[in-house]
């Protein structure tokens, strides 16, 4: 006898996407709007489903270009103050 497995959804939500993914789910959303999802879409006003095959493809492509080389943005006392903050 085969053991029983729960089906593997087809698409998935910004919020499962994002715990996958170890992000935000502000990032995933970010991520929608660049493009990196191109089958994401709306389920009525709020709900959005990205399809697993788009995960899938970010990984591999995530994979392929490897972690950024590039520094982070430094954030100062002048960036603040431009902001509306306090430094």
């Amino acid at each position: 006898m085969q053991p029983i497995t729960a089906p593997v959804p087809e698409h998935w939500s910004v919020q499962e996407v994002a715990a996958r993914l170890h992000v935000s789910e502000s990032t995933i959303r970010r991520r929608i709007a660049e493009g990196a999802f191109p089958g994401a879409f709306r389920v009525g006003r709020k709900l959005i489903r990205i399809p697993i095959t788009d995960l899938e493809a970010y990984r591999r492509r995530q994979r392929y270009l490897g972690p950024s080389t590039e520094a982070p943005p430094r954030w100062d006392a002048d960036d603040a103050h431009q902001a509306g903050g306090v430094a």
